[in-house]
């Protein structure tokens, strides 16, 4: 009898000595993950793109008080917004545009900063300048009557209404392609219409 029993005991343990280092698996895993949940490591989805982040390290060099870093970083922005014109929100690249345009006297400075504006076009920086040269020239002709516009602005206001004034032309070319394609639409209507009158009359043989 105690032989037997030793064997009929014999089998359950082999069999949870396999089941142990599955059950320890799968009750560390969860754990694991908790952890790492907690100490609040990125993830490799969660980080934004390689542009992003090289246009984001750019756009804080233009808030230091370097000039030659803040010329190389507005270089270097204009090149990522050509070859890269949606990896990044423009909007707080252009706002630190616009603080370089309008508190500094380094027309060398201030003419990059303007042409980094246009470059990553954004239209809220486009029309901070565009008021903040207003705000000028209206104070300069309150101080004395004959107000001559500095080279800085001139190239601004050059600026300004080629930009404009390409979006008008723009639009006219348009607005004349449009009415060309409704004219060609309608001829072809005419046609088809044509030809099917003509395939319905009948045809008269000569007597």
């Amino acid at each position: 009898m105690n032989t037997k029993g030793y064997m009929l005991y014999s089998v359950p343990l082999r069999w949870y000595t396999l089941l142990v280092p599955i059950l320890l698996f799968v009750w560390i895993t969860p754990l694991a993950t908790h952890a790492q949940l907690l100490t609040g490591e990125p993830s490799t989805m969660e980080r934004p793109p390689p542009q992003a982040q090289i246009v984001g390290q750019h756009a804080d060099l233009l808030n230091t008080d370097n000039p030659h870093l803040q010329q190389q970083a507005m270089r270097n922005i204009i090149a990522l917004s050509h070859s890269h014109p949606a990896a990044h929100d423009w909007s707080a690249v252009g706002r630190s545009l616009v603080r370089i345009y309008s508190h500094n006297t380094d027309d060398r400075l201030r003419i990059m900063a303007a042409s980094a504006i246009y470059t990553i076009g954004d239209q809220h920086s486009i029309d901070a300048i565009n008021r903040h040269n207003a705000l000028v020239r209206h104070t300069h002709a309150l101080q004395r009557s004959r107000y001559t516009p500095s080279r800085v602005e001139q190239i601004g206001d050059r600026a300004v209404r080629m930009y404009y004034h390409t979006r008008s032309e723009q639009r006219r070319a348009d607005r004349i392609q449009r009415r060309i394609d409704r004219h060609m639409d309608k001829a072809h209507r005419h046609t088809q219409k044509a030809t099917r009158l003509g395939q319905r009359m009948p045809t008269r043989t000569s007597g």
